[in-house]
């Protein structure tokens, strides 16, 4: 389950800072838990730290403005009402945990139609009735965003901890399946509240689409009006999805011009369905950059998602993986980085305070990368998986080989292309993957970055020596 801070998102502090702060918050919460727990359900240390979250995500939709979210003032309201109701007359009611004061809201639809842009939307309410409410009453609210998971046990085990605190908790959590929904309504043991979030009507569409496509323009300026004719035929085939329409804006915006934006209408022409995906959307965008941007964007599918990249590190990764030529180095690759975040390929966030910024690849944009670099780039997180990468791909990344057998990592011999190979640190694993694994390096002639906390000394020294292409190597020695 990713469990995310809907509020960092809104504000432009940095990673180390938000993390720092949120850990330190809900070990807070931890404490007051084990305070507040009856002697019959009382838990002890190590079963407190089962509950911890394991990891921890920021939320990557995209960033937006109070100003720029159209056309969920209704689906608003009535997560508002919902927030504030119960905390109301009778919230200094004594709670017991057969009483039912923990409710869920659960807003359900699919990737990219606006789920987390609302819980961000809710939060930060300019009538600030939510916060005034929750703070007078010494409520408890909690946010699990984009949430997948359907362990019955999971679930089983946070409600037992919620259920023994003593105050109300508000549950406001989204997801793409109506089946998690549905789980979270037979663990609380009571009628849970569901939002289907669909897409936004066609108005609210075109709204938001000038807002981004047409913002550097001023209203009646040379070609506005004819741009904003051929705008509202582009939202038409686009569907309601936010995302979509943001990704398509972003695009348009870079190139205000009257034959970009008939280019790009004719391209839609040629998608199959009658309504475009999100992916087709994406396919025109990414085909209107530069063969090197391409490479630089399907690279990053190498990183799990939500990954933080700081601009140093992604920059140096690119170059030594040989997307960059060396000669122009840095400066290519951070005009390189600056152009995927101007397409929203890529997500920045933070900055300020003389404190470095990082980018991440939002779950929409990843699922492409990874959907668009079949038989390039490849990222194992099983040992499945290695029976099914193409031979042709050139760089991957392997988490969780613990899980692997020798005969798993032997497929990977197949890959004599490699010019990328990055083991996630994974814990104990067996001697014979290790060197299994280490024949596998040796094999590939082509490496030029490798990166792993798996081998000691014994097993590297002379089968480094044949790669000749080798830029990087960084191993945490065991």
């Amino acid at each position: 389950m990713k469990q995310r801070v809907i509020k960092s998102l809104a504000n432009g502090r940095t990673l180390e800072r938000r993390l720092r702060k949120a850990i330190e918050a809900l070990d807070m919460v931890i404490v007051d838990i084990a305070k507040r727990l009856s002697s019959d359900v009382r838990l002890t240390h190590e079963q407190l730290d089962e509950h911890r979250p394991q990891r921890y995500h920021m939320t990557a939709g995209f960033m937006f403005s109070k100003n720029e979210v159209l056309g969920r003032e209704k689906e608003t309201d009535v997560i508002v009402r919902w927030l504030i109701d119960p905390l109301g007359d009778d919230a200094e009611t004594p709670v017991s945990p057969n009483n039912h004061h923990v409710s869920v809201m659960s807003i359900v639809g699919h990737g990219g139609v606006g789920k987390t842009t609302l819980a961000q939307l809710v939060y930060n309410d300019p009538r600030h009735i939510l916060q005034d409410k929750i703070n007078s009453t010494k409520a408890f609210l909690l946010v699990l965003d984009d949430v997948w998971e359907e362990n019955l046990h999971e679930w089983e085990k946070l409600f037992s901890v919620l259920r023994g605190i003593n105050t109300r908790i508000k549950i406001l959590l989204t997801t793409r399946t109506q089946s998690v929904a549905t789980l979270v309504e037979s663990v609380t043991g009571c009628e849970d509240q569901h939002l289907r979030l669909h897409e936004l009507e066609e108005n609210g569409n075109l709204q938001i689409f000038c807002q981004l496509a047409l913002a550097d323009l001023k209203v009646g300026s040379e070609g506005y009006a004819e741009l904003q004719s051929i705008g509202a035929k582009i939202v038409k085939k686009l569907g309601g999805t936010p995302v979509a329409i943001k990704i398509a804006a972003s695009q348009l915006r870079l190139r205000p011009t009257l034959e970009f934006w008939r280019r790009f209408l004719h391209g839609m022409d040629n998608f199959g369905a009658a309504v475009p995906t999100i992916m087709d959307v994406l396919k025109i965008s990414y085909y209107r950059l530069s063969a090197e941007l391409q490479s630089c964007f399907r690279y990053c599918s190498l990183f799990p998602k939500n990954h933080p990249f700081r601009k140093e590190e992604l920059v140096r990764t690119w170059i030594w993986s040989g997307l960059i030529f060396p000669q122009f180095g840095k400066k290519d690759g951070e005009l390189y980085l600056a152009q995927l975040t101007a397409n929203l390929f890529l997500d920045r966030f933070g900055g300020e305070n003389e404190e470095p910024a990082y980018y991440v690849m939002n779950d929409t944009m990843h699922d492409f990368a990874t959907y668009i670099s079949q038989g390039e780039c490849k990222r194992l997180t099983e040992a499945a998986d290695s029976r099914n990468v193409k031979s042709s791909v050139r760089h991957i990344s392997i988490a969780g080989i613990n899980n692997f057998a020798v005969v798993d990592v032997k497929q990977l011999l197949r890959l004599t292309k490699l010019r990328t190979v990055i083991i996630e640190d994974c814990g104990n694993v067996e001697e014979d993957v290790v060197y299994a694994m280490a024949e596998v390096v040796k094999n590939s002639k082509s490496l030029r970055l490798l990166e792993c906390s798996l081998f000691k000394m014994c097993h590297l020294p002379d089968r480094l020596s044949s790669l000749t292409h080798l830029r990087h190597v960084k191993i945490s020695m065991l």
